[in-house]
Parts: structure tokens; sequence; C-alpha cells
């Protein structure tokens, strides 16, 4: 039967192939800390470390002078001026939300897509596909005509890949009925009626 290798620090079973039973067991017996940051509190500064400090200027320090030092020199008020900037006192701070762009889709608009959707039957009127992932399409775009936002005749249910195909083509904010027509021709051979 092999001879169990016991751990170089606890004397439990060995785990690894040099001798240690875990990494916790490893960096506790061997002085290293977990955090490794050479100026972080809890580690000690090497002597090679305090020979850089030395020639920093910083001679003799030792962990908790250094770590107070850097924290003197970098919380004066000029470097730090911009952490005041919160809410109103920074710059870009906008109070009344209700003047940015309103979100296009209202709850409103998401009732009537859902009315069109039931109503023409869950069908892409472009292949006649039933489900899937269907779009509602306006004609007349609402950017340009706002006041046919609601209206049934200005609306028709597309595949999702065809109305994005169709927007990248012909911009999202400039569409009407003739380029969507044109569109159709174009890819469909879709005769206008």
């Amino acid at each position: 039967m092999p001879e169990l290798v016991k751990c170089r620090g606890c004397n439990n079973p060995a785990k690894t192939k040099k001798g240690w039973c875990s990494g916790k067991c490893y960096t506790k017996n061997q002085g290293i800390l977990p955090n490794k940051g050479r100026f972080r509190l809890g580690n000690e500064l090497t002597e090679e470390h305090r020979e850089t400090l030395r020639k920093l200027g910083e001679s003799k320090k030792t962990n908790q002078e250094w770590i107070e030092a850097f924290v003197e020199r970098t919380s004066r008020s000029e470097i730090n001026a911009k952490k005041g900037h919160k809410k109103e006192n920074h710059p870009n701070w906008i109070a009344d939300r209700t003047q940015l762009k309103q979100k296009r889709m209202s709850v409103e608009e998401k009732d009537f897509f859902k009315q069109v959707l039931s109503e023409k039957g869950y069908r892409c009127e472009i292949t006649g596909e039933i489900g899937g992932k269907l779009s509602v399409h306006h004609l007349d775009s609402v950017h340009l005509f706002p006041e046919k936002k609601f209206d049934k005749n200005n609306v028709v249910v597309v595949k999702k890949e065809i109305h994005f195909d169709f927007h990248k083509k012909y911009g999202f904010q400039w569409a009407t009925k003739e380029k969507w027509f044109d569109y159709l021709s174009k890819n469909y051979n879709y005769a206008v009626r």
C-alpha cells in the first residue's frame, strides 16, 4: 500500500504534488497574505520594497504610515473636486425629467399593438406565417404623422426580421407608404394594389 503523504503545514493528507493540503494552508505557512498587494493593510514591506521607497524619498515608513501618507496625498479637495458632483450638484443634472425625449412605447400603444395582432390573427401579412416573432409596422411613421399613431389602416403585421430589414434600408423615422411598397416590390415581388 502506498504511503500517505502528509501536508507540510498541518499534517493532514496532502492533496497537491508539492505536499500541501490546500492553498490556504500553503499561504498561511509561507507567510503570504491572500491579498498579495504591495502596500495593502497587513502586508509587510520586503527589503526590496523598502529600498524602492528610499529611492522615492519615503524611507523607513511602516505600512500604516505609508497608507496614511497615501490617503493624505490623494484626499485633497482639488483631487476630489468631482466627488461632490451628485444629483443637483452635477453639471448635467436635469431637474425636470419630463423635458427629456419621451419613450416611444406608451401603455396605450402596447394595447393598440396587442389589439391589432389579435385582429389580424397573429399572421404575417407578407409571408402568411402564423405566430413567431411578429411586429406591427406603421406605414406612415409616427415621427412624420403623429395623428396616425392609432389608425388601424396605417399598420401592418409583419415578421420582425422583415420589419427590421425595412427600417435598416429606409431609416427608422422617415418611413412612408411609398417606401414600404417600394421595399415590398424590390424584395418580395409584391405588386402595388
